[in-house]
């Protein structure tokens, strides 16, 4: 009947709404019946956030423009691609700067190294023979690709480049070290800050030096290290290996890093995963982080039949120690307590009084804070390079002077841009205190800031006061403007190892050189001058080994055929008598200046 199909319809309706309040809703109608029967429920909640995104797209269309575009790159950028733009920038301007006062080559190392790498392709040898025996050839190796470009050669930009790259990558990884071991956005910040605006850090990236590129390769291999120590992952441990190996190449200062980082992965793997960790991390680690090392031996024994030429050979550092020694004495050699005072001198100017005392305090309370836990041991690596510069004045292999240390008996300054190879363990440390409380943090970040500034740190960054210092390179520059207006054709016999900046400066062709780089050719020259040279260039006060006058000055059967044409200082420039100017001008002595008896500021190219 239709009142029963009525009421029974009604009934199953009210059965359903009953099970569908009172149980789970599967237990209910299907989901499409319960969209039937309540249509408004489900549209209501459409229609409230459709009003909301067109009050949202309201409230967007009125911010302006500049503010959209800053909010985007603050949601789809992290902090490590702010500090990589902030360095380029800061890069970029810093090296502007220097080009513009005329100082991006000051060092006359710098010009050496852009020889050298030039060389390989324009000497009258060209070949990787050019790379030389005794400074590390990556430096080199990376000014290849402009270094061949004679405008980016002649302004210094060829060899600058790769300092600039290295700066820029050493501010990132800087702050990924900092934020990694402290755990904290803020100390990335104040380690990356501290590094980046150093006075000597924007002039070093400004130059064709090295330092920067061992800095970025530390700060690299360091950052991984670390890691590796908190996951064992081997991909961290391969690269850092691969940085330490890259490291080796640069400065010897890296196989002193490389050293110290294999016995840091032997003994954090043995004290948290046992021997065979051990051993299997410590065998990866050793081939790759080695590689270097063993890569320039070779190279050494091929090329120069001598796998410690670096060492032991003409060249060396060891060699011009010993003359050195010999003359004046070094005050440093087995010294430990006059060592540590001019290395930490150093130091001290390269950081300045506030930043070395703030880090002192952050590493004392970085120890106390992990108890010297073995997870933290590859971050003391960073430590290495104040122990190595030590060692290396007290064994007597290297020279520093500092003002405030007057060896000889005069202030002045050399070699004091070992002192930056402490910059990135400062910035490191500084970065813990951010940790300390919280209300520290933007007085750190002031303290780095304030102590960046000529208020603090000096109108002259302290790196930059060495070769201001010397007279080596103003009297590079005379002598290759003398040559260049001078000279009417012919090969020039020289050493590349002593008269870089004379070559340099004096524009001509680097096929016109006949140099220690070219071998077979070199040595033919020395033994019959008057067959191979127009002219010959020569001093006996060079701080480096000149060849050229080793193996003439006490010889005189090429006297004869040629007569010197120009002196400055101890320099002696000849030329063949038939193809010297019969108009040619009475010889005139040209004196360096004078400043003071000290025997490092002589003629000479800068030691390495």
């Amino acid at each position: 009947m239709p009142g029963m199909r009525l009421s029974a319809t009604v009934f199953g309706r009210s059965v359903a709404w009953r099970r569908m309040l009172s149980g789970p809703l599967r237990a209910a109608v299907p989901i499409p019946a319960l969209a039937a029967l309540v249509p408004a429920a489900v549209d209501a909640p459409r229609d409230a956030q459709d009003k909301r995104e067109e009050r949202e797209e309201r409230e967007e269309q009125a911010v302006p423009r500049i503010r959209r575009m800053l909010r985007s790159l603050a949601t789809s950028w992290n902090a490590e691609a702010w500090v990589a733009l902030l360095a380029s920038a800061a890069s970029i301007a810093s090296y502007i700067y220097y080009v513009q006062q005329g100082l991006t080559l000051a060092y006359p190392d710098s010009i050496s190294h852009m020889m050298i790498a030039r060389r390989v392709f324009t000497s009258s040898q060209p070949g990787l023979a050019q790379l030389g025996t005794v400074w590390l050839p990556l430096n080199h190796i990376l000014m290849l690709p402009l270094v061949w470009n004679d405008t980016l050669f002649r302004d210094g930009f060829a060899g600058t480049f790769p300092s600039m790259v290295a700066y820029v990558v050493s501010a990132v990884f800087m702050y990924r070290l900092a934020a990694l071991v402290f755990s904290s956005r803020v100390a990335g910040w104040a380690a990356a800050l501290t590094l980046m605006l150093n006075p000597s850090v924007l002039y070093m990236q400004s130059t064709p030096m090295s330092e920067m590129d061992l800095i970025c390769l530390a700060v690299v291999a360091i950052f991984y290290a670390t890691r590796w120590a908190r996951t064992f992952d081997a991909n961290d441990l391969v690269k850092c290996a691969l940085a330490t190996a890259m490291g080796t190449l640069v400065r010897y200062d890296g196989w002193a890093l490389a050293a110290a980082l294999l016995a840091v992965v032997g003994a954090v793997a043995w004290r948290r995963r046992g021997r065979l960790i051990a051993e299997s991390h410590g065998l990866l680690f050793g081939t790759l982080g080695l590689a270097g090392c063993v890569a320039w031996l070779i190279y050494q024994t091929v090329i120069f039949k001598n796998p410690f030429d670096f060492l032991n050979g003409p060249y060396s550092a060891q060699e011009q120690q010993q003359v050195i020694e010999h003359g004046v004495g070094l005050p440093t050699h087995h010294n430990a307590l006059l060592s540590l005072s001019v290395y930490t001198h150093t130091t001290l100017d390269t950081l300045t009084w506030p930043i070395v005392v703030a880090a002192l305090l952050g590493l004392l309370w970085w120890i106390y804070r992990t108890r010297l836990r073995t997870m933290s041991w590859p971050v003391y690596v960073i430590l290495i390079p104040f122990v190595f510069n030590w060692l290396s004045l007290f064994l007597g292999m290297t020279v520093i002077q500092t003002p405030e240390v007057p060896l000889y008996g005069v202030s002045t300054f050399f070699n004091v841009r070992y002192g930056m190879m402490m910059i990135p363990a400062a910035a490191l440390f500084i970065a813990a205190l951010t940790t300390l409380r919280r209300e520290l943090a933007p007085i750190v970040l002031g303290l780095v800031i304030l102590a960046s500034t000529p208020l603090v740190s000096g109108a002259t960054p302290y790196v930059l006061q060495d070769p201001l210092h010397q007279s080596g390179r103003a009297l590079a520059i005379e002598e290759g403007q003398w040559l260049s207006s001078h000279y009417h054709g012919g090969a020039v016999l020289a050493s590349s190892s002593t008269f870089s900046g004379l070559m340099f400066d004096s524009g001509l062709p680097d096929r016109a050189f006949v140099t220690d780089g070219d071998g077979a050719s070199f040595h033919a020259a020395l033994a019959h001058p008057e067959t191979a040279a127009n002219w010959i260039i020569m001093s006996p006060a060079s701080g480096n080994y000149d060849p050229v006058w080793a193996a003439l000055h006490d010889r005189t059967d090429w006297h004869q055929y040629y007569v010197l044409r120009q002196t400055f200082g101890k320099t002696q420039i000849y030329e063949r008598r038939d193809t010297a100017s019969a108009l040619m001008p009475p010889l005139q002595a040209t004196h360096p200046p004078a400043i003071g008896n000290d025997p490092y500021n002589q003629p000479r190219a800068s030691f390495s």
